[in-house]
């Protein structure tokens, strides 16, 4: 095996347990050492390719959004959905994720999806799933033949805008439980927006 390969299985390796150890205790219980352990690298190697425990969290945290992302486009690559399907898919995939990580990794991911705009592309109101949700939306008649492309963007980045800042959802009190709380009015007002009602 060539010495490039086996970095890569390295770092791969270091990725995938860091990801389940902040999944499983957070980013502020998993410590370096216990990390190399578990990656059966020296502490010394850990750092060689992590230098700092905060590269290695955003490596993590942009791995997971990107791997969620991947997940979400296969699902919507299923020939038998409708728009309100996919969205389900979607919500479901999403809250899954989020029911089963550890609050501290979830506030984590949170801020730095607000920070990192590389996190933000994945998703943003332009992004390859929003286009393919759109489209489909159209084809069936859930989004509004009146309303032009850019309407539709611009109400999907508003919506999302307003939680990407952390001062928005600070100032309502929008904790995880209070966000699951106006989940379903939430929902509703945002496709009730989308067929123009």
């Amino acid at each position: 095996m060539k010495r490039s390969e086996k970095k890569a299985q390295t770092q791969t390796r270091i990725l995938t347990i860091a990801r389940q150890l902040y999944i499983k205790q957070g980013p502020k219980q998993t410590d370096m050492r216990e990390l190399a352990q578990h990656t059966n690298v020296s502490t010394a190697t850990l750092y060689r390719y992590f230098p700092t425990k905060e590269l290695l969290t955003q490596t993590v945290v942009t791995d997971y959004f990107t791997k969620i992302n991947e997940q979400i486009d296969q699902l919507l690559q299923r020939p038998d959905l409708d728009f309100y399907g996919a969205m389900n898919l979607v919500e479901t995939s999403i809250r899954k994720v989020v029911g089963t990580v550890n609050e501290d990794f979830l506030a984590c991911t949170w801020a730095a999806y607000q920070a990192n705009s590389t996190l933000i592309a994945l998703f943003n109101f332009d992004s390859a799933v929003w286009q393919k949700l759109i489209r489909l939306g159209r084809k069936t008649g859930e989004i509004s033949a009146s309303f032009d492309d850019e309407v539709v963007f611009m109400y999907i980045d508003m919506f999302f805008q307003y939680f990407r800042k952390g001062n928005n959802v600070q100032k309502f009190g929008l904790n995880k439980s209070r966000l699951q709380q106006l989940d379903n009015q939430l929902r509703n007002l945002f496709f009730q927006g989308l067929r123009g009602q």
